[in-house]
């Protein structure tokens, strides 16, 4: 009975000197809170900038503050844990990667694979997959190190900016893997730019568009005007608008209430085609040359405007994505995989010389929920 009951205690001993090392270890003061995370590649290494929540700058009585409480530190390595492994070095202290809130990759350190680099974050167990991601086609230093004027913290800052976007524009680091691991689809990831003077006498960041993948390296990338027709065409865009230009009304501002997509994928006479079925529902925000009375037959002008314009750049979208870049993000290869299984096998392994002959279409269905007040004539 004796012999039984040590054996039963030796897990709970073990379990509680684990315990006691596990908080020696997670003691604040023996580890840096990271904020953000940025790597760049130069000269055959990997650079991290890696912005850290400063504790001794920030308000001991807990009271509101207007400047920025976080340190930039830069770690170097051939591969991105000895560059991570570097910060312990550096400051002293083991980071603390569970407050992390954005990743930011540079165009130069995508171009090495993002495989390499994203199997850090996603291995290691002290990293997050879930933590947002996106690119830059600059330095990846320089958006970590934008100050955003009066914000504490520029990461929460950038990891906000993501956030406000829709489910396809916002990528986390988890999403990027398991697209570029699976068959017949592509990843995306939001493209990030600094902007010197926003807010005033700072330098911020803005969202400028969207990176287009093949496989796990950046093949090009769509501009902040193509941007929004990428989420059209997923299907996965709410609370944003699309200006139509019309020769009667000028621009008209159309905000989107609901949109909703769906493929039809398959074979046809032998060769694939993709069809693209919008249904998207507006209120008009704006009307440049807005009209004394709306009517029904004006109204419905700008609906077919909106219908035929949205065709026609959704279609231009998919022919680049398609034909230009070669890229699969939608995901056609995979629905063919589905629909048409046979045939998807028989061109696995050349599916980028296949993707730009698929046959694509887009037809858009638009309903018009609100038109907005009528214009009045104001006298002074």
């Amino acid at each position: 009975m004796k012999k039984l009951l040590a054996i039963l205690l030796v897990p709970l001993i073990l379990f509680g000197a684990s315990g006691c090392a596990d908080h020696l270890n997670s003691d604040i003061s023996n580890r840096v809170v990271l904020q953000g995370i940025g790597v760049d590649y130069e000269e055959g290494q990997y650079t991290l900038t890696i912005q850290v929540f400063n504790l001794s700058q920030a308000s001991s009585s807990g009271a509101e503050t207007n400047k920025n409480v976080t340190t930039l530190y830069t770690t170097r390595g051939t591969t991105i844990s000895q560059a991570a492994n570097g910060i312990r070095q550096f400051i002293g202290k083991n980071p603390m990667y569970s407050h992390n809130r954005v990743l930011v990759v540079s165009q130069a350190a995508a171009d090495t694979g993002l495989r390499d680099i994203l199997d850090y974050f996603i291995r290691d167990y002290s990293t997050r997959p879930s933590i947002d991601f996106a690119v830059t086609a600059g330095k990846a230093s320089e958006i970590l190190s934008a100050d955003f004027g009066e914000a504490t913290i520029p990461a929460e800052e950038i990891a906000n900016l993501l956030e406000t976007q829709s489910k396809k524009a916002r990528v986390q680091v988890m999403n990027i893997v398991n697209r570029y691991i699976a068959p017949g689809i592509d990843p995306t990831a939001p493209s990030l730019e600094v902007v010197e003077g926003e807010p005033k006498d700072a330098k911020g960041v803005r969202i400028s568009g969207v990176a287009i993948m093949q496989d796990d390296r950046i093949c090009g990338y769509l501009d902040s005007e193509q941007a929004p027709f990428l989420l059209v065409l997923d299907g996965n865009i709410k609370q944003n608008e699309i200006n139509i230009p019309m020769k009667e009304f000028g621009n008209v501002g159309l905000y989107i209430v609901d949109c909703k997509s769906e493929k039809d994928v398959g074979l046809r006479d032998g060769r694939p085609y993709a069809n693209f079925n919008l249904r998207l529902r507006f209120d008009i925000s704006e009307l440049q040359n807005a009209p004394q009375e709306m009517t029904e037959e004006k109204l419905e002008n700008i609906r077919q405007s909106a219908e035929e314009y949205i065709e026609k750049t959704c279609g231009q979208v998919l022919e680049k994505l398609t034909r230009e870049l070669k890229s699969d993000v939608f995901g056609i290869g995979r629905a063919m995989m589905m629909s048409e299984t046979a045939y998807f096998k028989s061109v696995t392994d050349r599916w980028r010389k296949v993707l730009p002959m698929v046959t694509t279409s887009v037809t858009a269905e638009v309903q018009i929920r609100r038109s907005g007040h009528e214009s009045v004539e104001i006298n002074a």
